[in-house]
């Protein structure tokens, strides 16, 4: 980057910016490389960093144990899941996803299980959940394998 954004100032200079990512209540938030503008102060974090640290801290929710509302929300987001989608994914109404992400109902421990592991495991996962749904029959044999 050349020029600030904001004010067209080729004063730039590289620095870090705070960034902090909403869990419900609580603020996660760290220091990320950035390049800032010695005229106006406008600060600008690469997308990549941001998308590392968006993801360490989804890692760090999946394998924290809180399981309640801000956390399910927050692992259902940062998937780019709607309520409805992942409604379809556990069986459940979009109604239940709304109830456990507001509070109004104890998130079932098995469903944000399912949620944590989509985060950890990605497509393992998906396709776990997804083959739940659309089961297949066993084979009864199975080729040998050659050692």
């Amino acid at each position: 980057m050349n020029r600030c954004v904001m004010c067209e100032s080729s004063n730039i200079k590289e620095s870090t910016a705070r960034y902090a990512v909403h869990v419900g209540e609580r603020a996660i938030s760290t220091r990320l490389p950035a390049v800032q503008c010695g005229d106006c102060g406008e600060s600008i974090v690469e997308g990549s960093a941001m998308e590392t640290f968006e993801r360490e801290v989804a890692r760090l929710v999946a394998t924290s144990g809180n399981i309640d509302g801000p956390t399910f929300k927050y692992l259902r987001k940062f998937l780019g899941l709607r309520a409805k989608e992942l409604a379809t994914k556990l069986g459940v109404t979009p109604e239940t996803v709304s109830r456990w992400e507001n509070g109004e109902r104890d998130v079932d421990r098995l469903a944000w299980f399912a949620l944590a592991m989509l985060v950890l495991d990605g497509p393992h996962a998906t396709g776990v959940l997804e083959a739940s749904l659309h089961p297949t029959t066993l084979p009864s044999t199975l080729p040998a394998k050659v050692a």
